[in-house]
């Protein structure tokens, strides 16, 4: 099994014909701008999508009752995203899974970085494939 991508964006909308359109795609670092005079600058919110894809090699068994956690860590904190169930007997056909998460309101507190990890989960909920450095980004303010 192995992460094959993890973008940020600030949308993903389902398409006619099975599409999904991502829509603001961040490279490395999320930059905000001076905050006007007298406003405060921190917590931001934000709406953030993140696409995953998940590709499975053929002779790799995917436990029935599979679940996924998807969560973040900045400095001590870690938090939860997102938590959901596969379609087992589909990956196995498939080979792949595409996950499409939005989280909104998503809180950014301050400058640093945000690391992203993954989580599969068998039906007794304990991991059994981590990805524990799936991604991150940095957040940046201009002054």
């Amino acid at each position: 099994m192995k992460l094959d991508t993890l973008l940020i964006c600030d949308d993903i909308r389902q398409e006619v014909g099975g599409k999904q359109s991502l829509m603001g795609l961040y490279n490395d670092s999320i930059i905000f701008g001076p905050s006007p005079e007298g406003m405060q600058a921190w917590p931001k919110l934000m709406r953030l999508g993140f696409f995953i894809r998940l590709s499975f090699n053929e002779d790799e068994k995917i436990p029935e009752g599979t679940t996924f956690v998807f969560s973040f860590k900045r400095g001590d904190e870690s938090v939860q995203i997102a938590k959901g169930q596969f379609f087992v007997k589909e990956l196995a056909r498939l080979r792949f899974a595409n996950l499409a998460i939005m989280a909104n309101p998503f809180v950014i507190n301050g400058p640093g970085e945000i690391k992203f990890s993954l989580f599969l989960l068998d039906a007794q909920g304990k991991a059994y494939k981590t990805f524990a450095e799936a991604g991150s980004i940095r957040i940046e303010q201009r002054v």
